[in-house]
């Protein structure tokens, strides 16, 4: 086979997706170093198939993968063109890696060909760009096997002073790896040929000093990013090696000590916090931090650089052993009118910190700093009604209140929720949380029923139009106030019956109503039980049993008050405490009958037929369109007919007995699954069938969009006063089941009206119209051959020569147009649909042609 046959094989692999699987195949890496040897191949083509050979090769199974690295070399030595010689060198680096053979002749001479790069004089554009890659390579390689280049670290290091280009950061990245192996106490030695690495002893410390200095002696060469991967790696070497001291950072942080950059200033606070005391004086480290708080209050740097530099700043107060004098700056961490919600909860967080504990202090005037500088929250709050808002608001008085725990300053707090909670009943949600938090995490419980007595208090004390707009969250209060053995149930239970006599006019006795309702009776027989609530929740069980509109509310409410009614008080709690969990309900309710007639045995429980007792065979599926014959003025008009056409899927089955079982079976009820696609499918009835009988079945499907389904099916039967469940053969609807021709008439007029405006953006934004092109790999004759085998009647007369067209419409009422062009051996299929979703499988469905 000649390169460029294998050339376009390669292609035709890469497109279908086949090539990891002929990978497997010795043969087919020959090939591809077949091509890469040929002077004729096109190196961007070359360069492609070097990246397929380093992802695929470690699949093939019996390569020997010393032989493949020796015939890439060969391209190397005769190869003249920089970027496929880059390619080449990245490539045997990642073999070499993936099949750990490091310490083959191969590879020992591949390092010697990379080293030799670096470490050479020349100077040019095309050099410093392969000297870059060779770095790179070397790089991984000193990675994986520590100590492989500290014997040419000389050489190296020498390369590395004398280049100041844009390379030297790569140079920088060589360098600090062979350092920090040789630190760490790694290098390979004379003795041991083989990688094996012993405790370095006979390096003198003035070397790694001097190296440690020559990596830091030109930062301005760096990148940020560049910068950050190098000094944190000296950081490393300096502590590891304590002949090495960290005062080497000193004129890199002193350089850029009031720069604004999030990745520089991140590098110098982490190496002063790092090195605390060592490198800088305290007044240089206040600068510093000066710089972290001026960044804070710039209201011209993007929200996410100021929460950077408020993160360092909580960093430092809460984990450093000293706070570089943050605190003399609490009056910075005021919030300011214009900033950012998330800034504003950083600031008063960080203003949170430097405050001392309120309850150390006899006076208050810190406590009404601090609610004081939730001000401006408290007016956006006010005047917007944002819940976003409302939720900063909340966790910036839950971090001061976790902080300072103080009685004077938790009746600030009740104060505070009091009054938004009356102005905006919408916020009742946000406050439950609030509490919850202050519950699990603080010890003193006394503030939690304090709040919940207070929005409890409010709750009751609502007008009635009030009510009838917010009782949902009304009715939240209430579920967490009933829960309260603290808190009198008395005010609950009136306010229940207010909402059980008025449940018509408050919401058209809802369901979601009821349900509120329901729960927080539920929850006060939980708690309190039935000796002093008895009379009471009985009249609103009864009430609503008997009166409200919602059917579910009724059962649920009769069966409370067959409780109520019917058990004693232990026995309702313990069995409502087990219903609200996740405990098996048949269980559970077990509890409440006397002993021995509680049965573990379900009525309705179905037994799975074991071997299959029943089977149905698919005789046709056939989509069945009625609707009369119309002209149409325009689309929109035809939409409406079409909207009202009867579209559906008829697929018929055949039911028997299977061959080895019961003469008859009686009560069959087949059944499919439902789906979000379809319309639910109804069940069948058959009174019988006996054994030597077939009944054929007709189930009806009505899809909602054109996608492809399969549906599980099953017949349930009975026999012997026992149910069981027989699974049948899958429903499997596919885009062909789905489709008809166009509607009778001028199918190519109706075609060429649908077609623009299918493919026109602007002709109806409200339908979800694509377009989309298909290149099938067949002549048009080829394909048109395949299609007509399954989609003949779907073909409108051709337009013109070496051009066709089809026209399908979907059962889901939605439309599929074809414009099939040739164009040499291959035939370009232009495709128009008002439903998107169902591309892909019109793709797969041409694929498969």
């Amino acid at each position: 086979m000649t390169c460029e046959n294998i050339v376009l094989q390669l292609k035709g692999d890469i497109e279908r997706g086949s090539v990891q699987r002929k990978f497997s195949d010795k043969s087919y890496i020959c090939d591809i170093l077949k091509v890469l040897h040929d002077s004729a191949i096109a190196f961007c083509q070359k360069q492609e198939f070097l990246v397929l050979l380093e992802e695929q090769t470690s699949l093939s199974h019996g390569i020997d993968i010393e032989e493949v690295l020796r015939s890439l070399k060969e391209c190397l030595e005769g190869n003249k063109d920089v970027l496929f010689s880059c390619q080449l060198l990245s490539t045997m680096t990642s073999l070499m890696i993936q099949f750990e053979i490091l310490t083959t002749d191969i590879c020992t001479s591949i390092i010697k060909i990379l080293t030799k790069a670096v470490t050479s004089a020349v100077d040019s554009s095309e050099s410093c760009y392969y000297k870059s890659c060779c770095c790179q390579c070397l790089s991984q390689i000193e990675e994986w096997k520590p100590g492989t280049l500290w014997a040419d670290r000389e050489y190296i290091l020498k390369s590395f002073r004398q280049e100041k280009s844009y390379i030297h950061q790569d140079y920088a990245t060589l360098v600090t790896k062979i350092v920090i192996n040789g630190v760490c106490g790694f290098h390979q030695t004379d003795e041991n040929v083989s990688i094996g690495f012993l405790r370095q002893q006979s390096v003198e410390p003035q070397e790694f000093r001097q190296m440690v200095s020559i990596i830091m002696e030109n930062p301005e060469l760096y990148t940020p990013s560049g910068l950050w991967h190098v000094v944190t790696s000296v950081k490393e070497i300096v502590q590891n090696n304590h002949n090495i001291s960290p005062t080497i950072f000193k004129p890199l942080m002193l350089h850029h000590m009031s720069t604004m950059d999030p990745v520089i200033l991140h590098l110098i606070i982490f190496i002063m916090v790092e090195f605390e005391n060592e490198i800088l004086t305290e007044k240089e480290e206040s600068q510093i931090i000066g710089s972290l708080i001026r960044g804070l209050d710039h209201p011209s740097l993007v929200p996410a650089q100021r929460l950077f530099f408020a993160h360092w700043l909580k960093q430092i107060l809460m984990d450093s052993e000293k706070d570089y004098g943050i605190k003399k700056y609490q009056l910075n961490f005021y919030p300011r009118v214009f900033d950012p919600l998330d800034c504003q909860l950083s600031k008063l967080m960080l203003l949170n910190s430097c405050i001392p504990r309120l309850s150390e202090l006899p006076s208050d005037m810190n406590g009404a700093l601090l609610l004081a500088s939730v001000g401006y929250l408290h007016k956006l709050v006010w005047h917007t009604g944002n819940h976003r808002a409302v939720v900063v608001l909340f966790r910036a008085l839950f971090g001061m209140y976790q902080r300072h725990c103080s009685r004077s300053f938790s009746q600030d707090i009740n104060r505070f929720i009091k009054g938004l909670i009356s102005g905006f009943p919408h916020f009742i949600p946000h406050a439950l949380d609030f509490l919850e938090c202050l519950r699990e995490t603080t010890s003193d419980s006394s503030m939690y029923l304090e709040i919940l007595n207070l929005l409890h208090s409010q709750v009751t004390s609502t007008t009635s139009e009030d009510l009838a707009k917010d009782y949902q969250y009304f009715l939240q209060v209430m579920r967490k106030v009933s829960l309260q053995k603290e808190i009198s149930p008395h005010a609950t239970i009136k306010f229940l019956n207010h909402l059980v006599q008025n449940a018509a006019s408050i919401d058209g006795s809802s369901w979601i109503l009821g349900n509120g309702i329901l729960a927080v009776c539920h929850n006060l027989l939980v708690c309190h039980g039935t000796k002093q609530l008895y009379t009471d929740i009985g009249d609103i069980l009864f009430n609503m049993m008997m009166s409200y509109d919602d059917m579910d509310i009724q059962d649920r409410a009769l069966f409370y008050y067959s409780l109520l009614t019917s058990a004693t008080s232990n026995k309702i709690q313990e069995f409502l405490k087990k219903t609200s969990g996740t405990q098996n309900f048949n269980q559970t309710i077990s509890t409440l009958l006397p002993e021995g007639k509680s049965d573990d045995k379900s009525c309705s429980k179905i037994l799975q037929a074991n071997p299959p007792v029943l089977e149905w065979h698919r005789n046709a599926v056939t989509t069945n369109f009625d609707k009369e014959q119309k002209e149409f003025e325009d689309i929109e008009s035809y939409y409406d007919w079409l909207s009202s056409a009867d579209i559906s899927i008829k697929a018929s089955y055949k039911i028997q007995l299977s061959k080895y079982e019961k003469e008859k079976v009686q009560a069959i009820s087949v059944n499919v699954e439902s789906d979000n696609n379809f319309e639910a499918v109804k069940g069948i009835q058959l009174a019988e069938i006996k054994s030597k009988d077939s009944l054929d079945v007709t189930v009806h499907m009505k899809p909602k969009f054109p996608i492809p389904t399969v549906f599980r099916a099953w017949i349930e039967f009975t026999d012997n006063m026992l149910t069981y469940r027989n699974d049948l053969e899958e429903i499997n609807i596919s885009l062909l089941d789905m489709m008809v021709p166009l509607p009778e008439g001028d199918q190519l007029s109706l075609f060429n009206k649908l077609w623009p405006y299918f493919t026109n953006p602007e002709s109806n934004t409200s339908r979800q119209c694509v377009q989309s092109i298909k290149i099938v790999h067949k002549t048009l004759e080829q394909f048109s051959e395949r299609m007509n085998q399954f989609c003949s009647s779907y073909k409108l007369k051709d337009k013109e020569n070496n051009q066709s067209c089809y026209g399908m419409l979907l059962a889901s009422g939605h439309h599929l147009l074809l414009l099939c062009q040739g164009k040499e051996e291959q035939t370009n299929v232009s495709i128009a649909t008002d439903s998107y979703h169902m591309l892909p499988f019109v793709d797969t469905f041409l694929t498969e042609l």
